[in-house]
């Protein structure tokens, strides 16, 4: 299974041409003297399905041919679009950075569920942030296909009350809730306004960030076909998407201003579907007693069981059981407390416990995420109602959709070619990284904030050595820059806020 998915990577990468819908460069136009930086989100985008589509995706392949290629990145836990974006546009993990989830629950039962989606969630800032205060000069841009994201990495939310220190709104900013084409019962726009208003605001920004989400609808609308495995509708979506980026890379090469360009194309997650009734329903290995003592949140790849009384002795008692009970049941990949609460030493020794706590290496662990989380086995789902129907559609927030992908490309004559595949002893037999494993070599969806600073010469400090936050000093990164993807010394004369 390794050696096929290796050959398959390599010829691709071999045989990839330039873009289809990319115009050659404008002779009269002269060469822009600031770096211009592109940063692309398809939510949900997975390799395999990148190989399976070849030829039908011109401009991947030229991208491919271009840049750095890792086929086996690694999102954050929960693997949802808010999380992932939010350590995305951070370079912070969701225990440090304020975003551990979708929906939470942790107002002592006085406040209803809500969906951390406000930009005084933020506890570490964002790019949009650091390049205010850093680079006011440098032009920034975004158009973020989900408002739900918009809201969050915006100034103050879309009630202009929830202002952050943490956040500020792009200089061109798209808000998709005004657009006509909005779906307010997908929350997004579709992708083609996504590209034009990109294009709209490219001539005057220098970081464009974009997100795009109809992958990622197409994957929770249905399942993958038995005979094909493909999914109907992300295919189209996919091809679609590819169109758009050709649009791009052609405006950006009649402006001249593709030889200063670097462009990450990320996912900050992956997509699981669930095979025909491979379902666990949570809610019933509660005892019936004990129901009345949490309150349990999510569904698909992950779920988070809050106490309503932490102080509960007996609640925690019960909880306990339960992690020890689901960590038996099939379906069921992981079961963890997220803290080791005094009640719980009170029942078994710190050594006995230290298993049941989520992993270290995952970097949840936050009371935000629960005080339980459980996470489904590949080819399960989580469902928090009793019995009552199987959703069709793919679903993430899990382990098993930790995996990403990540191009590091564009047309700056300092970026290297290259191929970058998981370490062959993280790969089981069916060509699956264990998700559990953090390697140092492992590139991360938090490594891109850190990268994109260090080109704009905002992150120079040796990997290892952490920065402090007051006043006008950088931020701190929890990732890594991606050295690796660049010629060096070549990329060096770039200067402070990507002049020359």
């Amino acid at each position: 299974m390794q050696e096929r998915l290796r050959s398959s990577l390599l010829t691709l990468l071999l045989t990839a041409s330039p873009a289809a819908t990319a115009a050659p460069a404008a002779q009269d136009v002269p060469v822009a003297e600031k770096l211009t930086i592109v940063l692309v989100n398809v939510e949900s985008l997975q390799t395999h399905e990148v190989l399976r589509a070849g030829d039908a995706l011109p401009n991947f392949r030229y991208l491919q041919s271009l840049g750095t290629w890792y086929t086996e990145g690694r999102g954050v836990l929960p693997s949802h679009d808010l999380a992932g974006q939010a350590a995305l546009l951070t370079g912070r993990y969701p225990e440090e950075n304020g975003i551990a989830g979708g929906m939470t629950w942790r107002a002592a039962g006085k406040s209803p569920p809500r969906l951390l989606n406000r930009p005084t969630d933020l506890r570490a800032p964002t790019l949009f942030r650091i390049i205010r205060r850093h680079c006011p000069a440098l032009d920034t841009a975004g158009v973020l296909a989900q408002s739900d994201a918009h809201q969050l990495f915006s100034s103050c939310g879309e009630d202009g009350q929830q202002c952050s220190p943490y956040s500020a709104s792009p200089r061109l900013d798209f808000q998709p809730k005004q657009h006509a084409a909005f779906e307010a019962s997908r929350g997004h726009v579709p992708d083609p306004v996504v590209t034009a208003a990109a294009r709209a605001f490219l001539p005057g920004a220098n970081l464009l960030v974009l997100g795009y989400a109809d992958l990622d609808s197409a994957g929770h609308a249905g399942a993958p076909e038995a005979e094909t495995g493909i999914v109907p509708g992300r295919a189209f979506a996919l091809a679609q998407l590819d169109t758009q980026l050709g649009l791009l890379i052609a405006d950006l090469q009649r402006s001249n201003r593709w030889q200063q360009t670097i462009l990450f194309l990320a996912s900050t997650h992956g997509m699981s579907w669930a095979g025909p009734d491979q379902s666990v329903h949570v809610a019933d290995a509660i005892p019936p007693g004990g129901r009345d003592h949490f309150l349990l949140l999510g569904e698909g790849g992950l779920q988070s069981l809050y106490l309503r009384k932490r102080n509960d002795a007996d609640a925690w008692a019960t909880a306990l059981h339960l992690v020890e009970t689901l960590r038996q049941q099939t379906g069921i990949q992981g079961a963890w407390f997220t803290s080791l609460h005094s009640s719980l030493l009170e029942l078994r020794t710190g050594t006995e416990l230290a298993p049941l706590l989520l992993p270290r290496s995952l970097r949840a662990r936050s009371p935000l995420l629960g005080d339980v989380v459980l996470a489904a086995g590949p080819g399960y789902r989580l469902l928090a109602d009793p019995p009552g129907g199987q959703p069709a559609g793919g679903h993430h927030g899990g382990l098993a959709s930790l995996r990403t992908t990540l191009l590091v490309s564009g047309g700056a004559p300092f970026l290297r070619p290259q191929l970058v595949t998981a370490p062959g002893h993280l790969m089981d037999d069916s060509g699956r990284v264990d998700p559990l494993e953090r390697l140092p070599d492992q590139p991360e969806v938090v490594d891109i904030a850190p990268t994109i600073a260090w080109l704009l010469g905002l992150a120079d400090r040796p990997e290892g050595q952490a920065q402090s936050t007051p006043g006008n000093v950088l931020p701190a990164f929890s990732g890594r820059i991606l050295h690796e993807a660049f010629e060096l010394p070549a990329v060096r004369p770039l200067g402070r806020c990507g002049l020359p």
